[in-house]
Protein backbone atom coordinates (compact mmCIF):
# COMPACT_ATOMS: atom_id res chain seq x y z
CA UNK A 1 0.00 0.00 0.00
CA UNK A 2 0.86 3.51 -0.54
CA UNK A 3 2.53 3.42 3.25
CA UNK A 4 5.21 1.49 1.98
CA UNK A 5 5.79 4.52 -0.27
CA UNK A 6 8.07 7.39 -0.34
CA UNK A 7 8.34 10.71 -2.17
CA UNK A 8 11.19 11.71 -3.84
CA UNK A 9 11.02 15.42 -5.62
CA UNK A 10 12.80 16.74 -9.00
CA UNK A 11 12.75 20.06 -10.77
CA UNK A 12 13.93 19.74 -14.01
CA UNK A 13 14.72 23.40 -15.43
CA UNK A 14 14.08 23.82 -19.45
CA UNK A 15 14.30 26.38 -21.70
CA UNK A 16 11.25 26.28 -24.39
CA UNK A 17 12.12 27.97 -27.44
CA UNK A 18 8.87 29.23 -29.46
CA UNK A 19 8.49 30.04 -33.04
CA UNK A 20 6.80 33.41 -32.01
CA UNK A 21 6.65 35.63 -28.68
CA UNK A 22 3.53 34.97 -27.26
CA UNK A 23 1.32 37.05 -24.04
CA UNK A 24 -0.38 33.82 -23.31
CA UNK A 25 2.07 30.87 -21.87
CA UNK A 26 -0.83 29.48 -20.28
CA UNK A 27 -1.78 26.78 -23.52
CA UNK A 28 2.06 26.33 -23.47
CA UNK A 29 2.83 25.48 -20.20
CA UNK A 30 -0.56 23.26 -20.49
CA UNK A 31 0.65 21.28 -23.54
CA UNK A 32 3.78 20.82 -22.45
CA UNK A 33 3.17 19.34 -18.69
CA UNK A 34 0.62 16.98 -20.65
CA UNK A 35 2.82 15.86 -23.23
CA UNK A 36 5.49 15.17 -20.42
CA UNK A 37 2.98 13.21 -18.17
CA UNK A 38 1.83 10.85 -21.47
CA UNK A 39 5.49 10.41 -22.47
CA UNK A 40 8.06 11.00 -20.50
CA UNK A 41 6.94 9.56 -17.53
CA UNK A 42 5.68 6.07 -18.55
CA UNK A 43 9.38 6.12 -20.57
CA UNK A 44 10.87 7.04 -17.10
CA UNK A 45 9.17 3.96 -15.89
CA UNK A 46 10.07 1.16 -18.28
CA UNK A 47 6.90 0.84 -19.74
CA UNK A 48 6.80 1.02 -23.35
CA UNK A 49 3.33 0.28 -24.12
CA UNK A 50 1.77 3.12 -21.83
CA UNK A 51 0.87 1.57 -19.06
CA UNK A 52 0.75 3.87 -15.64
CA UNK A 53 2.39 1.83 -13.55
CA UNK A 54 6.21 2.86 -13.34
CA UNK A 55 8.84 0.85 -12.57
CA UNK A 56 12.68 1.49 -11.98
CA UNK A 57 13.92 -1.91 -11.56
CA UNK A 58 10.47 -2.25 -10.38
CA UNK A 59 11.28 0.57 -7.61
CA UNK A 60 8.97 3.57 -8.86
CA UNK A 61 5.29 3.16 -8.43
CA UNK A 62 3.66 6.12 -9.79
CA UNK A 63 4.65 10.01 -10.45
CA UNK A 64 3.11 13.66 -10.93
CA UNK A 65 4.39 16.24 -12.99
CA UNK A 66 3.78 20.24 -12.81
CA UNK A 67 5.42 22.23 -15.40
CA UNK A 68 6.34 26.13 -14.48
CA UNK A 69 7.25 28.84 -16.57
CA UNK A 70 9.86 31.03 -14.81
CA UNK A 71 9.13 35.06 -15.01
CA UNK A 72 12.87 36.96 -14.97
CA UNK A 73 14.59 34.22 -15.37
CA UNK A 74 17.11 34.08 -18.51
CA UNK A 75 17.24 31.62 -21.24
CA UNK A 76 20.79 29.93 -21.58
CA UNK A 77 23.10 32.13 -24.14
CA UNK A 78 22.81 30.05 -26.83
CA UNK A 79 18.82 29.08 -26.55
CA UNK A 80 17.03 30.49 -29.44
CA UNK A 81 14.81 33.83 -28.75
CA UNK A 82 11.51 33.48 -27.81
CA UNK A 83 12.55 31.30 -25.28
CA UNK A 84 10.96 30.77 -21.80
CA UNK A 85 12.60 29.66 -18.71
CA UNK A 86 10.71 26.50 -17.14
CA UNK A 87 11.00 24.48 -14.09
CA UNK A 88 9.13 20.99 -14.41
CA UNK A 89 8.34 19.72 -10.79
CA UNK A 90 8.67 15.87 -10.28
CA UNK A 91 7.32 13.82 -7.73
CA UNK A 92 8.17 10.19 -8.16
CA UNK A 93 6.51 8.10 -5.53
CA UNK A 94 9.23 5.06 -4.60
CA UNK A 95 9.68 2.03 -2.56
CA UNK A 96 10.62 3.06 1.12
CA UNK A 97 13.36 0.42 0.50
CA UNK A 98 14.80 2.52 -1.81
CA UNK A 99 14.10 5.99 -0.94
CA UNK A 100 17.72 7.44 -0.95
CA UNK A 101 18.56 6.19 -4.23
CA UNK A 102 18.80 9.30 -6.37
CA UNK A 103 17.19 8.59 -9.73
CA UNK A 104 18.70 12.24 -11.39
CA UNK A 105 20.96 10.40 -13.69
CA UNK A 106 17.81 8.38 -15.16
CA UNK A 107 15.70 11.68 -15.26
CA UNK A 108 18.03 13.13 -17.11
CA UNK A 109 18.76 10.90 -19.28
CA UNK A 110 15.42 10.31 -20.42
CA UNK A 111 14.98 14.28 -20.87
CA UNK A 112 18.19 14.27 -23.57
CA UNK A 113 18.16 11.42 -24.97
CA UNK A 114 17.54 11.14 -28.81
CA UNK A 115 15.82 12.24 -30.83
CA UNK A 116 14.80 15.85 -29.58
CA UNK A 117 12.62 16.09 -26.94
CA UNK A 118 10.13 17.98 -28.89
CA UNK A 119 10.17 15.23 -31.29
CA UNK A 120 9.53 12.36 -28.72
CA UNK A 121 6.95 14.18 -26.38
CA UNK A 122 4.71 15.13 -30.26
CA UNK A 123 5.13 18.62 -29.72
CA UNK A 124 3.87 20.91 -32.33
CA UNK A 125 4.23 24.74 -33.07
CA UNK A 126 4.64 26.78 -31.54
CA UNK A 127 7.27 24.81 -30.01
CA UNK A 128 10.46 24.45 -31.60
CA UNK A 129 13.18 23.37 -29.38
CA UNK A 130 13.94 22.18 -25.49
CA UNK A 131 17.18 22.20 -24.07
CA UNK A 132 17.55 20.74 -20.47
CA UNK A 133 19.40 22.73 -18.38
CA UNK A 134 19.50 20.84 -15.16
CA UNK A 135 17.80 18.68 -12.36
CA UNK A 136 18.04 19.51 -9.00
CA UNK A 137 16.69 16.61 -6.54
CA UNK A 138 15.11 17.65 -2.81
CA UNK A 139 14.19 14.41 -1.34
CA UNK A 140 15.40 13.73 2.36
CA UNK A 141 17.94 10.51 1.86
Amino acid sequence: GQEDLAVQEYDIKLDVMLDSETEELSPVTMNLEEKIRLFLLPSLAGCTNQRRRLQIEMHIINAMVEAEVIIGDACLPDSESPCHRYVIHLEIYVQRTVFSADFSEEIIAKFREAPPLVERLGLLPPFTNITVVEIDSAFDS
